[in-house]
């Protein structure tokens, strides 16, 4: 199906854009979310008349979706679920599940599209999960999965400490190299000094020979 781009789109392109896309993404998904209409002789009439309004609706709603995602961006979220003794799930987390999550956690409201679920999460453990608050505008939200409150907030506290050791590791690692990189440097200096020299030396040879 052809339908006239309303908002900006990662992958099909900017507002105004005439695209070809499957039908049931249009039908289900662009059109009924506004986020194209039919690329009709009447429609295209309609959009170059709206073009103006259509923009600025857009960038009105961007500027809110940027000032939500700075809300978000770097929250966690904790979620309880019974699991069995290898720690998988008895049912697997949703895109509503952790819409309802944000809310009860952090007081922000986000539609269930927004949600990018990239696996399905099927064992307690850390997530990162990819939220797409409007058009081009995304954060990354951390999710811990646990057998009770404590476990998931522990296994957040883990991931941090981890993460932690791992930066002073490579600090440590960066600065033992440092010096031996400096070692490197100097030798290679003072070998490039001495071939200097012998040249110099060659070179007055020649002339006292030819002399």
């Amino acid at each position: 199906m052809e339908v006239i781009l309303l908002e900006k789109h990662q992958k099909l392109g900017h507002i105004g854009n005439t695209v070809v896309v499957k039908n049931g993404y249009a039908r289900n998904y662009l059109i009924p979310n506004k986020k194209a209409i039919r690329a009709t002789a009447e429609n295209k009439k309609f959009f170059e008349l709206q073009k103006e309004s259509i923009e600025k609706e857009f960038e009105s709603k961007r500027t809110l979706a940027e000032a939500l995602a700075k809300k978000l961006e770097g929250k966690t979220l904790t979620l309880v679920r019974a699991c069995g003794e290898d720690s998988r799930l008895y049912g697997s987390v949703s895109a509503n599940d952790l819409v309802k999550a944000v809310k009860e956690q952090h007081s922000q409201e986000l539609p269930k599209s927004s949600i990018n679920l990239v696996e399905q999460i099927k064992y307690t453990g850390i997530y990162n999960i990819t939220v797409s608050v409007f058009s081009d505008v995304t954060l990354s939200i951390k999710l811990s999965v646990g057998r009770s409150e404590e476990e998931a907030k522990e296994e957040l506290k883990n991931e941090s400490a981890n993460k932690l050791k791992r930066e002073a590791e490579l600090a440590k690692a960066q600065a033992e190299l440092a010096p031996a990189n400096k070692k490197t440097d100097e030798a290679a200096e003072e070998e490039t000094q001495e071939i200097e020299e012998e040249i110099s030396e060659l070179s007055e040879e020649a002339e006292d020979s030819n002399k």
